[in-house]
């Protein structure tokens, strides 16, 4: 025993020796040339971040503009000049009126935390990137679920202005609802998206990331196969899509946004891909879950599944009063903080009025929200529910 552990001390010194002389040697290296070392950020697709700033209308593609015939160039510049003009009016109204105080709100309320999950599931979203990273804006994986087309992109040079044009001005109808009410509308989304061109959700996110500035790293197609794929070609076929997008100018984590295009109902979720859909949300464990304008579908028994998933695997959830009950919620466990106001549904949804939910915010009156989303804001109120547990 006696000669192993000289054997091994032996050893040791040995290791040690060589590390002292490769130290050294490292050393005598960095003295005789100067090394500079520089931060590196995460490297964007230059192709894809000018789709996402052209179809928001802020840049014209410098591709398209190297492909074009000279008049085709004087022609695009022209009309892309005027529906620049009318964007950016109309993003800056969305942001005064909107993002701002929306933004400030979240920073001072302090419920989106570093420590929390890093996933936001978002169901019945549509295309609603924008509202999901506004109250969300810790999470730096966003997961979208919709019955609308995921999409796909196009070859900007394929095409001459007058089809550029309809589909910038078609993209920016697309976001009326959105913009004045701050909700997507299902039957909307489903017109909008009938053209060749403007044919799914991929195109409302990719406007918004432009808008807000980021970088498009990678693009692929969730495909149908024996398991979900994430990273498949995206094509006509795909079930889904995910984009990695990420600050530009900043050097922070690559995040994502992930659409899957699934009806959620329990029967949709029975079926073979509604069951691999299951799967792969169930296997992103603890996350936060986001609800508006959701159509107050996860009141209705045929929705207990993805109600009972989002209950089970939230540490929050932050939503409108058309998402979970509240009294479900407290039953599950959830301490839940009443904010804006709730004294009402629209007609359309007057069944769903939760008495208990209205008598709670009659005993506690919380302080009005500054800004105006949901169903509710054709009335100028708006009500959202905390939700959190250990």
């Amino acid at each position: 025993m006696r000669l192993a552990w000289m054997g091994l001390a032996l050893l040791l010194g040995a290791c040690a020796s060589d590390a002292e002389q490769k130290n050294q040697d490292k050393k005598e290296a960095s003295e005789s040339q100067t090394v500079v070392q520089t931060p590196k950020g995460p490297i964007c697709d230059p192709a894809l971040t000018g789709f996402a700033r052209f179809i928001a209308c802020m840049d014209l593609d410098s591709g398209l503009l190297e492909k074009a015939e000279p008049n085709f160039q004087a022609e695009l510049q022209e009309e892309f000049a005027g529906l620049n003009t009318y964007s950016n009016e109309k993003w800056d109204r969305l942001q005064s009126r909107v993002g701002t105080p929306i933004g400030t709100w979240v920073g001072e309320q302090s419920y989106s935390s570093a420590s929390e999950p890093k996933t936001l599931l978002y169901p019945f979203a549509g295309g609603d990137f924008y509202y999901g990273h506004l109250f969300n804006p810790q999470q730096d994986t966003i997961i979208m679920l919709g019955l609308e087309s995921p999409g796909t992109l196009f070859d900007l040079t394929q095409f001459k202005t007058d089809t550029l044009t309809a589909y910038l001005k078609g993209l920016e109808k697309s976001m009326f609802f959105p913009h004045q009410l701050g909700f997507f509308r299902t039957k909307s989304m489903a017109n909008d998206f009938e053209t060749t061109l403007l044919n799914g959700t991929l195109h409302t996110a990719l406007y918004y990331m432009g808008r807000m500035g980021y970088e498009i790293h990678y693009l692929y197609g969730v495909s149908n196969d024996s398991k979900l794929d994430l990273q498949a070609p995206l094509d006509k076929n795909s079930v889904g899509v995910r984009v990695g997008y990420s600050k530009a100018g900043e050097f922070d984590a690559v995040r994502e946004w992930i659409y899957i295009s699934q009806d959620i109902s329990n029967g949709g979720l029975q079926t073979p891909k509604g069951q691999k859909v299951r799967q792969y949300l169930e296997s992103r464990g603890s996350v936060v879950s986001f609800f508006k304008a959701a159509s107050y579908l996860l009141h209705e028994d045929y929705f207990s599944t993805i109600r009972d998933l989002c209950l089970d695997q939230s540490k929050r959830i932050l939503q409108d009063d058309s998402g979970v009950p509240y009294s479900v919620l407290k039953d599950h466990g959830y301490t839940v903080k009443l904010l804006g106001e709730y004294h009402r549904t629209i007609p359309l949804f007057s069944n769903n009025l939760q008495e208990d939910l209205k008598q709670a915010y009659a005993e506690e009156h919380p302080p009005v929200l500054p800004f105006n989303v949901g169903y509710n804001a054709q009335f100028h109120e708006c009500n959202l529910q905390l939700a959190t547990r250990p």
